[in-house]
């Protein structure tokens, strides 16, 4: 592909308008200061790179060495820069030496981070020479966390700090000689924010700084009743204007990974000018003691459907987890009797619940857990929410899907099992059977940290505000059970 003359004769006026150019080199330099929020993909106005300074005896197709180019990639938030060149013959791509971590991808070479030697630009005296047009590709993963962790210390700043640099220097070279150099130099910083008065909710203890989910009930600026609003931050979170309650129902529900589900109802402290801040302060994760009991040798199964119920409920911000005790019963036959009472279906083993409880093989106020030797996937016991059975053909999202019914998502009430509902699909972790269960909603979040039914509460491990909200339940005070269904 070939540019018009008169592009080419447009990159040379800009080439001479970033500097001039003395004898022996040019050098084009640009430097720009950009907010973090403005950094995606860039593309540098007026830096077409021709290849050579563009002086006599200084050209791809003049006498001498050929000319070669060292290329610098710096910068955390920098992924590579691609460079496009127009005018550059297939065969001489070819014949091009690299050195370092650089590909061609048609006629543009991807540049990744570090130093990559090009060598071997030979031209035609006939023709124009090559032009490279560079684009720098960032790292968008990086750039969103770094945007978001520094969103909060820009507000409380009120002025401009730098956060890094993003450069890529080429240097063009005709053996040991510079004949060209380009630098792009990109100085990102965190700007400041207009200050804008706004009711506001100040989190602290988020153990992991994380992008919290909150639901809130108010009364807005508008006057209207607000419910189950929802919300994300780290730490302050602006709320506009909220108003004086009213008849509204007035309250703030936070659910965190690493803290427990915090609910601060009722909130009397929202007034009309829109100054105020209410300060939640979050608290340590729940941690729900489990006893497992070993009917069936099945320890590095056990081990590791808890380690996934752990994941599991704190990824999806239920803000619960698992403290296991094992114990391998499986060699003993007065255990066995006592558990199983020699049924193999879970009508019968569960109906042998008071039995178990009375046993010396089951703990009380907290969950207990029997890996046995039967043909099912798992259930927990409706008249007994601390028993839960896990079978042979379980999965290792069955416990956590138990767990679930012993919380509150009782399998007898419409709701306990999501198939069918509306909002819902194969991926929630009460789906009855099925794989690649992998979230709760903020619904279902909430009732099992609050519902009185739910065995957090009957156990003693959470205490505070409880509720009964029932699966398909929805009001001011219980949120409708798809809330929010992927919370990440």
């Amino acid at each position: 592909m070939k540019p018009s003359l008169s592009r080419f004769v447009i990159a040379l006026v800009i080439f001479v308008l970033f500097g001039g150019l003395p004898a022996s080199a040019g050098r084009i330099g640009m430097q720009i200061e950009i907010c973090i929020e403005k950094v995606v993909d860039l593309e540098p106005e007026r830096s077409w790179i021709p290849v050579g300074c563009e002086v006599i005896d200084c050209c791809p197709a003049c006498p001498g060495p050929p000319i070669d180019w060292r290329i610098r990639v710096q910068g955390e938030l920098l992924e590579s820069v691609v460079l496009t060149f127009d005018n550059l013959p297939t065969e001489l791509t070819k014949s091009l030496d690299i050195k370092g971590d650089a590909k061609w991808e048609g006629n543009s070479l991807r540049v990744g981070q570090g130093e990559t030697l090009i060598s071997g630009f030979n031209g035609d005296s006939r023709d124009v020479p090559p032009v490279a047009t560079p684009r720098l590709l960032v790292n968008k993963e990086r750039v969103k966390r770094l945007a978001e962790s520094a969103a909060g210390d820009a507000d409380k700043s009120g002025g401009k700090r730098d956060a890094g640099k993003i450069e890529v220097t080429i240097e063009q070279m005709r053996g040991k000689y510079l004949v060209n150099e380009t630098s792009l130099v990109y100085t990102i910083i965190l700007c400041p924010r207009p200050r804008l008065e706004t009711d506001k909710i100040d989190l602290s203890n988020n153990t992991t700084n994380d992008n919290t989910v909150v639901l809130l009930d108010a009364r807005n600026g508008s006057g209207v009743c607000v419910d189950d609003e929802i919300e994300r931050g780290v730490d302050i979170i602006n709320l506009g204007s909220i108003l004086t309650n009213s008849t509204c129902n007035s309250e703030v529900a936070v659910f965190s990974d690493d803290n427990a589900m915090k609910l601060v109802t009722p909130v009397n402290s929202w007034t009309d000018p829109v100054t105020d801040t209410l300060p939640v302060n979050l608290d340590p994760i729940l941690d729900a003691p489990v006893s497992v009991w070993l009917v069936t040798p099945a320890l590095a199964r056990a081990e590791g459907d808890l380690a996934n119920a752990n994941l599991l409920y704190n990824s999806n911000n239920v803000g619960i987890s698992f403290n296991p005790t094992f114990q391998d019963v499986s060699g003993n036959a007065t255990a066995i009797n006592a558990i199983t009472s020699q049924g193999t279906t879970l009508d019968i083993i569960c109906g042998n619940g008071n039995n178990i409880q009375a046993s010396a093989f089951f703990t009380p106020n907290r969950l207990n857990v029997y890996y046995v030797n039967s043909a099912f996937t798992g259930g927990n016991c409706v008249s007994f929410r601390n028993i839960i059975f896990i079978g042979t053909t379980a999965n290792n999202q069955s416990l956590a899907h138990e767990i679930g019914h012993s919380f509150s998502l009782s399998p007898s009430a419409s709701g306990g099992h999501t198939n069918g509902l509306a909002g819902f699909d194969g991926t929630n972790i009460m789906q009855g059977g099925g794989a690649g269960r992998t979230h709760f909603s903020e619904g279902q979040a909430f009732r099992m940290n609050v519902n009185a039914t739910s065995t957090l509460n009957v156990n003693g491990v959470r205490t505070g505000t409880t509720r009964t909200c029932a699966p398909l339940t929805t009001s001011n005070i219980c949120p409708r059970l798809a809330l929010n269904a992927t919370p990440k």
